[in-house]
């Protein structure tokens, strides 16, 4: 915890400066002793929920903090229906997050919104958050999960909504006799491709590569569908436009630099894990994923991850609802033997 009061105090005495830091030690203590928690849970989708509400039902004094207004993580982007989680069958993620909120609710665990964590402090058990919030815990549970990637080209956050699409489920009516394009080579791009495809003239699907690495169900529909036309070897260097997007600025193996002109465009490269906050504390692979065992503990021995943040092979609802479970679960063990 940084003292920001003390600061620039030019001309005050010795006698009230340490005055004015005693102050601050006090008020600093009486906030740790009301924010001391056995489990601190960072991050409010399906894998933090999970872990909350099972660390209620295990009796853990715990709080889940999230940055948003509200919770669901990445489940309030999905607006496809929700066919593949056990039991349930869901118009959008929405609707998921919901259930889930409603479940929370019931439970005994703290929830702090609107609440950015800036630094985790491990040498003092303590989380920091931009109001200067500490927050300490015994155990740190983090499922702070994925964000999508950009391609971070020119243009790419000015024309967002302005023709650059969020999702093509959601805004795909937009594109109804228009021309629109999709960047990306997996499941999400040719998903987004086919859906595209059902109200546009034409739709280019651009890849930088020739392969795919979609499913092959995705892949015979794109191939074989008279709308998409699959530019391969092909990497975007500019999203051009006034007001709204005009065309896209291109460059191929074949065809070199040059313009592609369309209404609209979906970006779907990949996510990349929301692990900032623990890239010094832990042990993370080539692409920042958090390194976790089958107990989901990284190696820092009191500190769990869970959720797609720490699960590149299964980004799913199941798996991070899973994980939770298996997390709060640990903890409770742990705690047992740290006590």
């Amino acid at each position: 915890m940084q003292f920001r009061g003390l600061l620039g105090l030019k001309g005050k005495s010795t006698k009230q400066l340490l005055k004015k830091s005693k102050k601050m030690s006090e008020i600093l203590q009486a906030n740790s002793a009301s924010n001391e928690y056995d489990t601190a849970i960072i991050g409010a989708g399906p894998a933090g929920i999970s872990a909350a509400i099972w660390c209620s039902e295990l009796g853990l004094n715990s709080i889940l903090i999230e940055k948003n207004r509200f919770v669901g993580g990445m489940l309030l982007n999905v607006f496809n229906p929700i066919a593949n989680y056990p039991g349930l069958t869901l118009e959008n993620g929405e609707k998921l997050a919901r259930l889930l909120e409603n479940n929370l609710k019931q439970s005994n665990c703290g929830l702090e919104l609107n609440c950015e964590v800036t630094e985790v402090d491990w040498k003092n058990r303590a989380i920091i958050t931009g109001s200067d919030k500490s927050i300490k815990c015994r155990v740190l549970i983090f499922a702070a999960g994925t964000r999508r990637k950009t391609l971070n080209v020119k243009g790419e956050k000015e024309l967002l909504g302005k023709g650059i699409l969020m999702s093509a489920k959601r805004d795909g009516k937009k594109a109804s006799d228009a021309v629109a394009a999709v960047i990306g080579g997996g499941d999400a791009a040719l998903e987004n491709a086919l859906i595209l495809s059902e109200f546009a003239d034409k739709v280019f699907l651009i890849r930088r590569r020739t392969d795919f690495s979609a499913r092959k169900d995705f892949v015979d529909k794109v191939t074989q569908s008279r709308k998409i036309v699959i530019l391969e070897n092909t990497q975007v260097l500019e999203f051009c436009g006034k007001d709204r997007l005009e065309y896209i600025k291109l460059k191929s193996d074949k065809k070199g630099i040059y313009d592609l002109e369309v209404n609209y465009a979906v970006v779907r490269i990949g996510f990349q894990p929301n692990s900032e906050l623990l890239k010094e504390l832990v042990e993370t692979d080539s692409k920042g994923y958090i390194i976790t065992n089958n107990l989901w503990q990284t190696s820092v021995g009191e500190i769990l991850a869970i959720g797609d943040v720490a699960c590149p092979v299964s980004p799913t609802i199941a798996t991070a609802v899973g994980a939770g479970a298996t997390a709060a679960k640990y903890a409770y063990s742990l705690l047992k033997k740290l006590s």
